[in-house]
């Protein structure tokens, strides 16, 4: 990436090996000194090197450190992110800054999904300081809270004026609230309908989902679809767990061992299920139609990600086959 000079400034974009999101890192350097924002991107070793080439002491950092847990939206797994957190801790290092601040973590979910900050954030600031200071003693990392102001002075002082913005500012300490606990309790599945469609709307939903799933499933697409030919090679029994804002729930088998794939209701005394997934009725209804919904949930990889609904967060599954080592 091409620097930006002014007239006794330079902006040094510095890229990420995250290709899969579009972001980058910057460099802000004047005559006080030089200060990078790695914001949420990786950094490889060939970057850090030409930035640390280009600048010399790199006097304050602002780390990635928090390694959020997204992937429990797919497979709810629970495991410590080992090797992001190692490679955050090596970017670091091989830096050296004056002053590395873990930065870039602002959010937490709330109200009816606030359950979910005990699974997503499973490294705090304090614990990225502490594992630094552990690797290297002499490092000065410090915490920093919103509203606080650091200055970069000449001669590669860092000074930290705690409070002191005009535009920020720390109302609350309470980090405890997305305090990493992979014990704690998961709720179960319900529909809010936010929307508040009628019973019937929902009720004329299951219909339409058996339908939709059916017709797509009959087309020269669905034959040639990748896990569609996985479910009838291993005669998968599909599950559809459809929760109504009442509690109740409606569920739908699909056969892939018959050919075409028999549909079936089933009740509490039906077979066991191979592969399961459960969304709340009225997000699947916030889809732009049934058979396209349908359509989407049938080319869920065989493993346990939720249907691919405009309401993700709502969903719920799982899986009881190895079709997938993460299940």
């Amino acid at each position: 990436m091409a620097p930006i000079l002014g007239a006794d400034f330079e902006l040094f974009p510095t890229r990420s090996e995250i290709t899969s999101i579009p972001e980058m890192g910057m460099v802000f350097h004047d005559r006080s000194g030089t200060f990078w924002n790695q914001v949420d991107t990786a950094f490889s070793d060939e970057t850090i090197d030409e930035v640390r080439s280009h600048f010399g002491t790199i006097d304050l950092l602002f780390a990635m450190y928090a390694s959020q847990n997204f992937e429990f939206f797919e497979s709810r797994a629970i495991g410590f992110p080992v090797e992001t957190h190692r490679r955050n801790l090596e970017t670091a290092l091989r830096i050296d800054p004056t002053v590395v601040v873990p930065a870039s973590a602002g959010f937490r979910f709330g109200g009816q999904h606030e359950w979910l900050n005990a699974f997503l954030f499973p490294i705090s600031r304090e614990r990225f300081v502490g594992d630094l200071r552990a690797l290297e003693p002499r490092v000065d990392a410090r915490v920093v809270d919103p509203g606080d102001v650091l200055e970069v002075t000449v001669g590669g002082d860092v000074l930290l004026h705690v409070d002191a913005s005009p535009v920020a500012r720390t109302e609350d300490h309470d980090a405890e609230r997305i305090a990493f606990d992979p014990t704690a309790p998961v709720p179960s599945l319900a529909d809010p309908n936010p929307d508040g469609y009628e019973p019937d709307r929902l009720e004329r939903l299951a219909v339409g989902l058996v339908a939709g799933l059916g017709e797509w499933l009959a087309t020269p697409a669905a034959r040639d679809d990748q896990v569609v030919r996985a479910y009838r090679e291993h005669r998968v029994r599909y599950r559809i767990g459809l929760v109504f804002p009442d509690g109740t729930e409606q569920r739908v088998d699909v056969d892939f061992g018959t050919d075409p794939p028999a549909f079936s209701k089933t009740g509490a005394q039906a077979p066991e299920a191979d592969l399961v997934h459960r969304i709340a009725a009225s997000a699947w209804q916030a889809g732009p139609n049934t058979a396209e919904a349908s359509s989407r949930c049938a080319r869920t990889r065989a493993g346990p990600g939720p249907c691919t609904s405009s309401a993700a967060t709502m969903a719920e599954s799982c899986c009881r086959i190895g079709l997938s080592p993460t299940c």
